[in-house]
């Protein structure tokens, strides 16, 4: 976002406002947008992020911040320790 760039976090804010009653129709760019009007009010706009999912196709092609586990059989002790480590890199 130009706004958000620039340092005008109001300015920012209503347009991310918008994006969120416009993004309605679709789950994931609504989640997207409440988590960046959160990250936004409270000054935190770009953080390392980790999704645990068993739904690839919810996130982009290729993406590094998602750690996938099979829905079936939820997390292995082999993964917890690959999330763990995985973890730690984002701190």
């Amino acid at each position: 976002m130009i706004a958000d760039n620039s340092g005008q976090s109001q300015v920012s804010f209503s347009h991310l406002e918008r994006a969120h009653v416009l993004g309605q129709a679709s789950t994931v760019q609504h989640v997207r947008v409440h988590l960046r009007m959160r990250l936004s009010q409270h000054g935190m706009r770009h953080r390392p992020w980790l999704a645990i999912d068993d739904r690839s196709w919810l996130y982009r092609p290729f993406t590094t911040s998602l750690f996938l586990v099979d829905g079936r059989t939820g997390l292995t002790e082999r993964q917890a320790v690959q999330l763990a480590t995985r973890l730690r890199q984002l701190a």
